[in-house]
């Protein structure tokens, strides 16, 4: 039992002791924490007093401030070696020879093994050391080595898969070491000859070193859990709503990482009971914070809902913020009628009870045709794009962001290859032609029929055999691969080709054929000026049919393979960007960008 008397002489009689037993405790405590940890006392201070999170970005801040610094002295000394030293004394006297040997190093990288063609991992290694034994050959000439030399550098870093603890982690690290080969010997050439040697190197150095100041300050800010730098570093929450005939398509990102997503099935006989397609918005809207209570998710603090949309007039590429106008033509279904119009709703919906921004990105009305793009043999008949418009512009943003380019500084043709088939030019960020996936234009596709000889199609609609509808459904549903071959499954069909079936290896062949041509006709609205060629889609997984364009294409432009669709990274992606201050935000108006012609 407690005595309270006991206790208090006890103190008196042996305080001083238990003090100096106490100090002398914490005093070896300390040490111990100075010789086993990394930091110093201060360090020791600072995480008292901060939360972890606090510490560990100011920590981590203050070290990649110095890694740019660094980074900037030793870029400037590799410029000195290699640019001053070797290209000013060898490169200009062997152009001729210089040029042939880039030519020839140029044409031995396309053939670089790309993973996706592969079943497993151990193939995909040995068809990569294969390819890196196969370096083209080269004469005794200062050049020609130099620039070898600088081959099997780059070769040398390859990183290894043993190295890594995930097969993602190791795809990205192979990514990264390809996006740094080096520079061929004809483009840096063409650079010297424009300005003096002086003067680009002084223009270089300024540039790297600008470069490091700008990321030193950002990194060196100590923002607070408010400030829109501070979210910027530690992610914002956003929510992508992409609504389906039969379902609908949720995720919620941390920044660019997902943390959650689902594929809502909706009761097809239950969106019957529904009159009109803006009557099912309580419906998928219920049905969607159910299935977030299920999973223990919430919306509350959500910085911005972003949404597919839909049922609009014709806009430019981007992300507008959702305002009445816009909501009027969702509603409505002012352009057409289809679920996607649901998304801006939703988002509108959402917005509103939980706060936070909310956004439609890159909607299927995009139009950024040049007008020559518009015109057909019959007036009145024009042509309007109607692409994969979402996954199109987000796969060249990526794109582009892989070579250290900005997407509107380059020219792509992107090859959307799934159900619809789009096959889109690009130049400088706008998508200014492409074949319409919706009214039968451009190859035929697994459920489209693609381009047609009008006259017969014309003999079918009063041959008295199929009624309106029936027609329609060939150009967007039962066409293609289904009318051929009675599946829209590419893996079905090559499958049918495996078993040795040749009608089926035709009319696949055919599609790819048809997908190539088109490409090589986007090469020329580009004026053959093309800085890659992307293949997308869920049917760009399958080897035999990438192997088949890159036979076709690959003289035009270095082919990338981007399989599968990136919708809803996309609608965080381009949330993201407004609310970085990357990209500004649009206001819809209601006015189309083209409305025909005039004369």
């Amino acid at each position: 039992m407690f005595s309270k008397a006991l206790f208090k002489q006890s103190c008196k009689a042996n305080g001083v002791m238990w003090s100096i037993i106490t100090a002398a405790v914490c005093f070896m405590l300390a040490c111990v924490m100075l010789i086993s940890g990394s930091g110093n006392i201060s360090d020791i201070k600072n995480s008292v007093e901060d939360t972890i999170i606090v510490e560990t970005i100011d920590s981590n801040m203050d070290k990649q401030a110095l890694t740019f610094y660094e980074r900037a002295n030793q870029g400037t000394k590799l410029f000195d070696n290699s640019f001053v030293l070797e290209y000013k004394n060898e490169f200009l006297a062997n152009k001729e020879k210089a040029d042939e040997y880039s030519q020839k190093v140029d044409a031995w990288l396309v053939t670089m093994p790309v993973q996706t063609n592969y079943t497993n991992m151990q193939e995909y290694l040995l068809a990569m050391q294969n390819w890196q034994q196969n370096v083209p050959a080269y004469e005794e000439n200062s050049v020609e080595m130099y620039y070898i030399g600088l081959v099997s550098q780059w070769l040398e870093q390859a990183p290894k898969s043993s190295d890594f603890e995930s097969t993602e982690a190791y795809q990205q690290a192979l990514a990264a070491w390809n996006n740094n080969k080096p520079t061929s010997l004809y483009a840096t050439y063409a650079m010297v000859a424009k300005e003096k040697i002086s003067e680009v190197y002084l223009a270089a150095v300024k540039d790297v070193q600008d470069q490091a100041l700008v990321e030193a300050k950002k990194l060196d800010e100590k923002n607070d859990e408010n400030s829109s730098a501070y979210k910027e570093i530690m992610g914002s929450m956003l929510f992508a709503i992409n609504p389906g005939s039969t379902s609908t398509k949720i995720a919620m990102f941390e920044g660019e990482k997902e943390i959650f997503s689902r594929n809502i099935s909706h009761d097809a006989e239950k969106l019957k009971e529904f009159k009109e397609i803006s009557d099912q918005l309580p419906y998928r809207k219920e049905m969607i914070l159910n299935v977030l209570k299920e999973e223990g998710q919430t919306l509350e603090g959500v910085d911005a809902f972003s949404a597919r949309g839909g049922g609009l007039v014709n806009v430019e590429g981007g992300v507008f913020t959702i305002g009445d106008k816009l909501l009027e033509h969702a509603r409505t279904c002012y352009t057409v009628k289809h679920p996607a119009t649901l998304g801006a709703q939703l988002a509108d919906a959402f917005s509103k009870e939980f706060g936070g921004a909310a956004f439609v990105v890159n909607p299927p009305d995009v139009d950024e045709f040049q007008d020559v793009a518009r015109v057909t043999g019959l007036k009145g008949v024009y042509r309007e794009s109607r692409i994969h418009a979402l996954n199109q512009k987000e796969i060249g943003i990526r794109f582009a962001a892989k070579q250290g380019k900005k997407y509107e500084d380059m020219n792509l043709i992107i090859c959307h290859i799934g159900g619809g088939i789009s096959v889109t030019a690009h130049r400088m960020g706008k998508m200014v032609d492409s074949n319409d996936i919706a009214n039968g234009d451009g190859p035929m596709a697994p459920t489209r029929c693609g381009q047609l000889p009008v006259k017969d199609v014309v003999t079918m609609c009063y041959s008295g055999k199929y009624t309106e509808k029936e027609m329609r459904e060939k150009i967007t549903k039962t066409g293609g691969l289904v009318d051929h071959l009675g599946t829209s499954d590419a893996r079905e069909v090559t499958a049918m080709i495996e078993n040795g079936n040749k009608y089926a290896k035709l009319i696949y062949d055919s599609m790819i054929y048809e997908i190539g041509k088109t490409a090589g006709s986007m090469a020329a609205v580009l004026h053959g000026k093309v800085d890659g060629i992307v293949l997308t889609g869920g049917i760009s997984h399958d080897k035999y049919v990438v192997e088949k364009l890159t036979e076709m294409l690959s003289f035009i432009a270095p082919i990338t393979v981007m399989a599968g669709e990136f919708e809803m990274e996309a609608l965080a992606a381009g949330a993201i960007r407004v609310l970085s201050g990357e990209e500004e935000a649009k206001t819809y108006t209601g006015i189309p960008v083209w409305s025909g012609f005039t004369c």
